[in-house]
């Protein structure tokens, strides 16, 4: 059970309910996510890999937020469209 078609599936009877999605988010799977109707990513070491903040490599963990936030604001975009 999860995945973004239980995203899916909840947003069908609870349009109104604001979902977040965690686990199993990453840069495959954020745009399906939102698409689906989640409200919101919860993204943990997809976002910090562990390397990145022991050596606060900020250039890799930046560029991997900025990938995040475009993926986010396509997967919005497309939404509104359809």
């Amino acid at each position: 059970m999860g995945g973004y078609n239980y995203i899916r599936t909840l947003k069908v009877p609870l349009p109104q309910v604001p979902l977040i999605a965690s686990g199993g988010v990453n840069q495959q799977t954020a745009f399906d996510f939102v698409l689906a109707g989640a409200s919101a990513l919860g993204i943990g070491g997809q976002l910090m890999p562990p390397e990145a903040l022991y050596r606060r490599n900020m250039p890799q963990i930046s560029e991997l937020a900025r990938r995040f936030l475009n993926l986010v604001k396509d997967a919005r975009a497309q939404k509104e469209r359809l």
